[in-house]
């Protein structure tokens, strides 16, 4: 039997495998009341393999096959942004979409800098946990940070306290605000989870 909504999603860091699905579930439940779906465990692409087209596509193909079970299926990847204009990725990316023929939903959302930037853009002084500081102080210019890893531990982790990604990634994610966050890599996030979900 057909499910309904499935979510392959291609991400670059180890630490995304676990902290996604957390984000599209949160998403789903969260925002849109929605519990008729599958995250299906994320691909983990490195970004220099993403860099080349012929990788990326053999992922795409393989989230393809493992949502051809469902009516709705998506396909979502996230990668850092780093230096690179999330346009002209888009653009690429929409380019191999098309000249492969393929034909499953695919979205890319890439954050600014680095998927940290989206704690330093929304876990604001109202939120609390255990590691945080007491008070903490997100900049206002947080979006625009290089070094977001080292920002988020510096400003809001309690002294002592280390950032590492592969542990903390999802344990940080199940406290971004999904509706405060006015980080343009977030809208757009916000923008792709309207697409799936609605």
């Amino acid at each position: 039997m057909s499910k309904n909504i499935g979510i392959f999603s291609i991400v670059e860091g180890h630490g995304e495998v676990p902290a996604v699905p957390v984000l599209l579930r949160r998403f789903a439940h969260e925002i849109y009341n929605r519990y008729d779906f599958d995250v299906l465990t994320p691909f983990r692409l490195p970004r220099s393999k993403y860099a080349k087209d012929d990788e990326l596509m053999r992922s795409l193909l393989l989230g393809s096959v493992k949502l051809s079970e469902y009516s709705k299926p998506h396909i979502l990847i996230i990668m850092d942004a780093d230096d690179d204009c999330p346009v002209t990725e888009q653009q690429r990316l929409s380019r191999l979409i098309l000249n492969n023929n393929f034909n499953v939903p695919v979205s890319l959302v890439m954050p600014y800098r680095e998927y940290e930037t989206w704690f330093n853009t929304s876990i604001g002084p109202g939120t609390n946990h255990a590691t945080f500081k007491a008070p903490y102080n997100p900049s206002p210019n947080a979006h625009g940070i290089r070094d977001a890893k080292g920002y988020f531990e510096r400003n809001y982790l309690n002294q002592g306290v280390f950032y590492s990604e592969t542990v903390d990634q999802q344990k940080y994610t199940s406290l971004i605000d999904l509706q405060a966050n006015d980080d343009r890599s977030f809208r757009k996030m916000r923008k792709e989870m309207s697409i799936i979900f609605n």
